[in-house]
């Protein structure tokens, strides 16, 4: 019989061991080790007290990692992974597993839980559905290399400073068309242990072209030019400069799909590598799920 519970208790190997046993067949496995998923989650906001595990004779084999926080200014939970044992699908787990979850979260206040899906991924989408979430959007991931040799930069009176800094200034949320996804939100790159070269366009002492990269990965959380400075160049000159900053390629995870950034980029030449689905569960209009 499957015991639910949360995963105060449950230690970082045992996290690690069960997401890559269950990412294990995907055809582009996820695979973390302690250090990794350590800051994977930090990022996110991870907590353990709003998460849960499916147990199975003291064995953890499928589980919800779930970061708490704010989304759209009401208060939120995110879920950071799902993942389930081969031989335990089919059984609606993760449908259970949020329905057990639901008072808990209920409790603490929470108002709406999202995530996101690949597009692919149809067998997700119909149980994430069937437990109460709807579909409010969809990111596009991308991949831009050479983007440094190609010239692309465009003659625009900006000067460049550089810092190793997540802190973003106050006015740069005023900037998106869209917010960034959770975890590439000014409040997610703030909490990450791991350090970003922030590249800055400024005119005088005014920014007017902000975006952050990690040298070692190429990680682009997000980049944005100042509204009333668009049409110049500046965004170009902005992701050229991140290019720079690191030499690996630029990688884009979830701009919103058919948005001004999403529409630069390929532009420049990147490849879309995946798209997913965003959804929502609101806690607050929706009755309880019927068990699965």
């Amino acid at each position: 019989m499957l015991i639910f519970s949360n995963l105060v208790s449950v230690d970082l190997a045992t996290l690690v061991e069960t997401l890559n046993a269950a990412f294990a067949d995907y055809p582009s496995p996820m695979r973390f080790d302690q250090d990794s998923l350590a800051t994977f989650l930090v990022r996110r906001g991870f907590d353990p007290r709003l998460s849960v595990g499916a147990f199975d004779g003291g064995q953890l084999v499928a589980l919800h990692l779930i970061a708490s926080g704010e989304w759209s200014g009401r208060a939120a939970v995110y879920d950071c992974a799902t993942g389930v044992l081969p031989e335990y699908r089919g059984q609606g787990l993760s449908r259970a597993m949020f329905t057990w979850l639901r008072p808990a979260w209920q409790a603490a206040g929470v108002d709406q839980c999202v995530l996101e899906v690949l597009s692919q991924n149809e067998a997700a989408q119909r149980s994430y559905g069937a437990t109460g979430f709807v579909e409010t959007g969809s990111y596009d991931c991308f991949s831009l290399d050479g983007l440094t040799q190609r010239g692309t930069a465009a003659n625009a009176e900006a000067q460049i400073a550089l810092s190793e800094d997540n802190i973003a200034p106050s006015c740069l949320s005023s900037w998106f068309d869209a917010p960034p996804s959770w975890q590439n939100s000014v409040a997610a790159i703030a909490r990450s242990p791991q350090r970003f070269t922030q590249v800055r366009l400024l005119r005088g002492e005014q920014p007017v072209g902000i975006g952050l990269v990690l040298k070692t990965s190429g990680d682009v959380p997000f980049f944005a030019v100042e509204p009333a400075s668009r049409g110049q160049g500046l965004g170009t000159l902005l992701l050229t400069q991140l290019a720079r900053a690191t030499d690996k390629p630029l990688r884009m995870i979830n701009l919103t799909s058919g948005g001004k950034a999403a529409r630069l980029v390929q532009q420049l030449g990147a490849a879309c590598i995946a798209t997913q689905r965003a959804m929502c569960w609101d806690l607050t209009s929706q009755a309880e799920s019927a068990p699965p």
